[in-house]
């Protein structure tokens, strides 16, 4: 196996083996060895301390055994004369003086031989200044009996001469022992000493031997490793047992040369512990210290030791790899000169190292860069004249090494196609050539590639925001030799704004044409509809007559009926030849879409057959329109009506409403639709559809498919009263799937009107003032004027407004009321009112008019909203208009 491997890698391996290594193993093995010993000098010092500090709590008990012994012969004499008040005095100030300057002891107690107490003291008596009890005292200390601290003791009697040292006992919460000497020969009685531990702990003597540090502590088990002395700064009380701490091998503890454990101590951390038996007692002395304590000193001392010797090896390999940096630097920078040049970058220049081989190296380097870099300049300068040339172009330029197979492309085209470069040239542009024109422009390219020299052909593509565009895609071969094209040259030239400027100019051609038609129809049906309503006003105002006049028995009251319902079918068909040519007149209002849905719905449920299933969906987020109830009414119950008709073997019948919310491109599609919200309404039937002939036609007036049954007038109605709302109607259907309308109708930002009437009453229909009445239609003037007159009204009747004013200047009474017509001959009704409110101030006008919206507004130069009638009108319709402009204050 070949291995290969650089010169700085060589180098550092060599010093790294050669030096560092070895010398890092010496110091180890050094550093380890002077590790163990200086540590075993440590634990040995721990050790030796212990068992000092055993030594001298031997002696110290010892001392209290002398103490006791040496007061055994004077408390032996004076308890012979305890009845003596002197004796007394005397016995209770050696027992003070014991506890007063031994701060171990607790207690001190002179016990009979038979169990009684002859005195005891307790460390309360230390006080300075106190009196030696009276004889009554001390009998009354006398006569109590043993104290607390003594009922837990075993006294053992010892032989004369020698003390006896108790099992230590916890007493008031402290451990102590009990010393108990004898007094006399044979003993009359003995004396007791109540030590306790931690007090001999902290004894004089033993405090300034060994000053316990925070990171060393001293306690004291006994043979059951119950703890027996306190230890600060634990958790630890006397009388814990202390057996789960691993002391196991302490069990043996005595005086070895060294006998230092490593375990997990008192204060929960790793410490280093000895111990030592305290044979005359039972204990075992436990000496411990913080292994950080030991180890800190020892690690400060070697970092000390090997400071230098680390030193002068660090720089030693210094030196020594900056002399391989010197020599491998010159070679490294050449070889990342010579691979910056293969990349093309040739800015890089070797400059001299001190090294003469590697200098003249650098020099044959720089030469040859310099001239790759001239020749490659010149190149590149050219491609750069092109490429500015192609990127700056408005049209789309592209390059392909065969048909369908791109390799350059520039911004403009990726813009055009909204594909990425990599996109195009991964996967060719014809991926973004329109579905529908791709077998064209193959067979074109099987041509160009044949037969042709160039290609010139105008393509749909689809953007990649799903928009579709024109281009003029315009191709050509580049030959290098006679041989075949060696690669094509090609532009894509957008034709969107002008294929857009072309379909608008048909689409304004057709709405010009339409609204010529609408027009035409429009001022037909406006001539008709005004001799209509002057002709329908006699006829229906005479029928009501009637029919009011004849008793309900009579048999005319059924013909007057027929004249009746005559003239409101022929006014309805009226209405509707305006509706679909957009001039009747509205009442616009606020209207809820659902609430209109809802009125139809209820006579609907009425009149749909037993096997169409109707259903009204609501949309809950619905707003209001501007509209004239009753036509929208029209427009659901026409379409509603088309629907059933079209399902003859039954089906489903849907009305729903919604809230949409139209952006320029979808408000685009529909003709003189803004952006912005529309409420829709939609009726769709499960019926029999539409080709797309039928599609074309169905607004066309009296265009029906329904045979002698159809009017032809619903859906152009519809269409028209759409129209006049501002809004738009779409239709999608297809033969045997149905048919469904699209309402589109703008929302307005007023709040509903109310069910409830808006008008007062006004105190009835009768009246006694005067009214002149003048229109220039004889039977609509006679009529009006005969039923102005049953009302109780005074009336002054002429055709035309110069009679009029002639009789208003030759009238001295009161006049209150100017009825006129809008378009007549001579002064139309306007100028007539301007002209008579002139002599009577306080004139009232209400105008009445066969006539369309436009015409009256256009000719009669009426404003908007002025009070109006239209013909043909109700003569309640009359009395209740009349009585409400005479009432208005």
């Amino acid at each position: 196996m070949n291995f290969s491997f650089s010169l700085r890698q060589a180098w550092t391996a060599l010093i790294l083996f050669a030096v560092i290594v070895p010398a890092a193993v010496v110091m180890i093995w050094y550093g380890q060895h002077l590790f163990e010993e200086r540590l075993n000098d440590g634990l040995r010092a721990e050790h030796s301390a212990n068992q000092l500090l055993r030594n001298e709590i031997e002696s110290e008990i010892k001392r209290f055994e002398t103490l006791l012994l040496n007061k055994g012969d004077p408390l032996s004499f004076l308890l012979d004369r305890k009845d003596d008040p002197i004796a007394t005095r005397n016995i209770h100030s050696l027992l003070t003086n014991i506890v007063r300057r031994e701060h171990a002891v607790h207690e001190v107690t002179i016990l009979s031989m038979q169990g009684e107490v002859i005195t005891n003291i307790h460390p309360r008596d230390r006080s300075a200044g106190e009196g030696p009890p009276s004889p009554e005292t001390f009998q009354s200390t006398a006569q109590g009996g043993l104290g607390p601290s003594y009922q837990s003791l075993k006294v053992v009697i010892p032989r004369f001469g020698k003390a006896a040292v108790g099992s230590p006992k916890r007493v008031e919460g402290r451990y102590s022992i009990s010393m108990t000497v004898p007094l006399g020969e044979p003993a009359g009685a003995v004396l007791i000493a109540l030590i306790d531990i931690d007090k001999l702990w902290q004894a004089d003597a033993v405090e300034e031997r060994n000053e316990r540090k925070e990171n060393k502590r001293d306690y004291i088990l006994n043979q059951h490793k119950m703890l027996l002395t306190e230890i600060e700064n634990t958790r630890y009380r006397p009388g814990d047992g202390m057996a789960h701490l691993n002391l196991a091998s302490f069990d043996e503890a005595g005086d070895k040369d060294l006998e230092v454990h490593s375990y997990i101590g008192a204060t929960d951390q790793l410490v280093y512990g000895t111990a030592t038996s305290i044979p005359s007692l039972g204990w075992v002395l436990v000496s411990e210290v913080n292994s950080t304590h030991i180890i800190q000193p020892i690690y400060a001392s070697l970092a000390e030791i090997f400071f230098i010797p680390l030193l002068g090896m660090f720089i030693f390999a210094w030196f020594a790899l900056y002399l391989a940096k010197r020599t491998i630097a010159p070679v490294e920078r050449a070889s990342e000169a010579m691979d910056q040049v293969a990349r093309g970058d040739y800015d890089l220049a070797l400059h001299p190292s001190g090294i003469n081989e590697l200098d003249r190296l650098a020099v044959i380097f720089n030469r040859m860069a310099h001239e790759r870099k001239s020749s490659e300049g010149m190149l590149r300068a050219s491609e750069e004249k092109f490429r500015s040339l192609a990127e700056s172009s408005p049209v789309g330029i592209f390059q392909m090494n065969s048909p369908g197979n791109v390799d350059y492309v520039n911004d403009r085209c990726t813009e055009l196609v909204g594909l990425k470069e990599k996109e195009i040239l991964a996967f060719g542009w014809l991926l973004a050539v329109y579905p529908d024109d791709k077998k064209r422009l193959d067979r074109a390219l099987d041509e160009f590639i044949a037969f042709g020299e160039r290609f010139h052909q105008e393509l749909r593509w689809r953007h990649k925001d799903g928009t579709v565009f024109w281009t003029l895609v315009h191709i050509v071969p580049v030959q290098e030799t006679d041989a075949s094209p060696t690669f094509y040259i090609g532009t894509l030239t957008d034709l969107t704004e002008f294929k857009e400027a072309e379909e608008e100019n048909i689409r304004l051609e057709e709405q010009y044409r339409q609204a010529q038609k609408d027009e035409s129809i429009g001022r037909l049906a406006g001539g008709v509809a005004h001799d209509l309503n002057n002709l329908l006003v006699p006829i229906l105002g005479y029928a009501e007559i009637l029919r009011h006049d004849l008793d309900k028995s009579d048999v005319l009251q059924e013909p007057a009926e027929e004249i009746q319902r005559a003239g409101i079918m022929a006014r309805n068909l009226v209405r509707k030849l305006l509706a679909f040519s957009r001039k009747q007149t509205l009442e616009y209002m606020p209207v809820n879409l659902n609430e209109a849905a809802s009125e139809m719905e209820k006579l609907l449920r009425h009149t749909t057959h037993d096997d169409v299933e109707l259903q009204v969906i609501r949309s809950p987020d619905i707003k209001t329109i501007l509209a004239d109830s009753g036509q929208i009414e029209q427009v659901i119950l026409n379409l509603s009506v088309n629907a059933q008709d079209a399902m003859t073997d039954g089906g489903h019948l849907t009305i729903e409403t919604a809230l949409v919310d139209l952006n320029k491109n979808e408000a685009k599609n529909f003709q003189a639709l803004e952006p912005g919200e529309y409420v829709m309404l939609t009726v769709s039937d499960t019926g029999q559809g539409m080709d797309e002939e039928t599609r074309s036609q169905i607004y066309e007036p009296f265009f029906s498919t329904k045979g002698e049954q159809g009017t032809g007038l619903g859906l152009a109605t519809v269409h028209g009263i759409v129209k006049q709302h501002g809004g738009h109607i779409v239709v999608d259907s297809e033969l045997g799937h149905g048919t469904t309308f699209k309402v589109y109708l703008p929302v307005s930002a007023h709040e509903p009107v109310s069910d409830k009437t808006v008008a007062g009453t006004h105190g009835g229909l009768t009246g006694s003032e005067t009214i002149m009445l003048v229109d220039d239609d004889e039977p609509v003037r006679h009529l009006a004027e005969t039923f102005l007159k049953r009302q109780g009204y005074k009336v002054l009747s002429t055709n035309n407004g110069k009679e009029s004013l002639a009789i208003l200047d030759n009238h001295n009474e009161p006049l209150h009321l100017l009825l006129t017509d809008v378009v007549m001959p001579g002064l139309n009704g306007k100028e007539l009112f301007e002209k008579a409110a002139e002599r009577r101030s306080n004139l009232k006008v209400l105008y009445m008019s066969g006539y369309t919206e436009d015409i009256v507004i256009d000719r009669g130069g009426l404003d908007e909203g002025t009070t109006l009638i239209h013909k043909p009108f109700t003569i309640k319709t009359l009395a209740t208009k009349v009585r409400e402009v005479l009432d208005e204050q």
